[in-house]
């Protein structure tokens, strides 16, 4: 073990770079990253998912750093794929712009966090000079992007009031009680 952890430290020292397709998660130990064949093609296809009332939800592919640790649906229209990039719809949030995959129908920027939270997303447009131009949209609340990006369009992530179901548990309601309901403001395409 300690010869492992001494090649480790000597390889970081000499910038090599590592070989596993893992990370280590604080809680969840290893995280394996996605595989894909790459002498195959990876066929597109229509998802049939549907919401608890019937209606066909359209899925996404989503490259995100914010939401990465969440699954979770959040809109009642479509569903997030991490995954999928031979999806029609791609949306991907602040840096990750500079990483796009595939070849979509459409192709979507967002910056749901404010610069004073987030300040990093917003360096993609000073290090990927031109990079607005590879997209559809780019939603943001930022006055600064809105009036710099011709594809900018203003939409509210910051009017939103969100938690998981244990926040709301922990509150005891209170200002989380519209987020648990889904009666509140969340994405919208």
């Amino acid at each position: 073990m300690r010869i492992k952890k001494f090649q480790e430290i000597v390889d970081k020292l000499r910038n090599k770079k590592q070989k596993n397709n893992y990370d280590i998660h604080k809680i969840y130990g290893k995280i394996y990253y996605p595989l894909y064949n790459l002498d195959a093609p990876i066929y597109s296809r229509d998802y049939d998912i549907y919401d608890e009332t019937g209606r066909k939800l359209d899925v996404i592919f989503l490259r995100d750093i914010n939401y990465a640790h969440s699954s979770r649906k959040m809109s009642k229209y479509f569903i997030w794929d991490k995954y999928d990039f031979t999806l029609d719809t791609h949306c991907y949030n602040g840096m990750q712009m500079a990483e796009t995959m595939g070849k979509p129908q459409k192709r979507y920027g967002f910056f749901p966090e404010s610069e004073a939270i987030a300040p990093y997303q917003y360096k993609v447009f000073e290090k990927y000079k031109g990079i607005e131009k590879d997209f559809d949209l780019i939603f943001t609340f930022s006055a600064d992007l809105l009036s710099k990006l011709n594809n900018a369009v203003f939409i509210p992530f910051c009017a939103s009031p969100w938690a998981d179901d244990e926040s709301v548990k922990a509150s005891g309601g209170g200002e989380f009680y519209l987020a648990k309901n889904k009666k509140c403001f969340n994405f919208v395409f």
